[in-house]
């Protein structure tokens, strides 16, 4: 909601873990094929949109190639954590939309169809050494999609039939200002000797924090169930906040 500020950051700490993994400097350099590929693929847009992809699972992106002498392939993961988070106000009544669960347990089904390919993509992050940030933490669609009564017989059966089954609840709204911190993990591998491989792993906390408009009921579980990490110390939902 207050516009997306740590862009440039990021895209920094993808060239510094690029290079601390022995990447080719074609994937730095200006007016270098991989360079601008990488550059636009952690874009102000995409970082804004992809952010609740990002906190539950990390995101791949899209693959780089350095040709030359040395040529190298690449590999990066993004991820990210939302924490010390903090009620700014409640808002006007807009709708959301969410992607819908089988219970309240069950992981996200962005793109249902490729969601085994996601498992094995997360799993061979962790091999990588990435992990997941915020394994015990916020993480934003799945708790806007149980705020949205998502658990539905209908969206159980669109989500086996390989589709993605969305719900548009609508909430009055809630901005929470959370502190956002980056990890990024880089793989590069010599593309004529593969078995030269690489790994670098490097972390940011963003010095502006970001602002999130999200459910009121979602706001209330969170007060309700995370005191410690979201806070409203200003009192801003009121009596709504120990509601049920």
């Amino acid at each position: 909601m207050n516009g997306f500020q740590g862009a440039p950051r990021v895209r920094e700490l993808v060239s510094r873990t690029v290079q601390a993994a022995g990447g080719n400097p074609r994937f730095r350099e200006k007016g270098q094929a991989a360079a601008y590929t990488l550059g636009e693929a952690v874009s102000t847009e995409w970082l804004i949109a992809a952010l609740p992809l990002l906190t539950q699972a990390g995101a791949d992106l899209p693959p780089v190639h350095a040709t030359g002498t040395k040529g190298q392939d690449l590999r990066a993961s993004l991820h990210a954590r939302l924490r010390a988070g903090r009620i700014l106000g409640a808002g006007d009544k807009m709708t959301f939309e969410t992607v819908a669960q089988s219970d309240l347990t069950a992981p996200r089904p962005t793109q249902t169809d490729a969601q085994s390919a996601a498992e094995k993509s997360r799993q061979a992050r962790g091999l990588l050494g990435a992990g997941v940030l915020n394994a015990d933490e916020f993480r934003l669609n799945q708790l806007m999609a149980n705020g949205g009564g998502s658990g539905s017989a209908t969206g159980v059966s669109a989500s086996g039939a390989g589709s993605m089954p969305l719900h548009k609840p609508k909430f009055a709204s809630v901005l929470v200002q959370f502190t956002l911190d980056v990890r990024v993990v880089a793989r590069v591998t010599d593309r004529v000797r593969s078995s030269r491989t690489a790994v670098a792993k490097r972390e940011l906390t963003l010095p502006q924090p970001v602002v999130v408009r999200i459910p009121l009921p979602v706001a209330r579980r969170l007060l309700a169930a995370h005191p410690e990490a979201v806070t409203d110390a200003r009192d801003h939902l009121g009596a709504a906040a120990a509601g049920p």
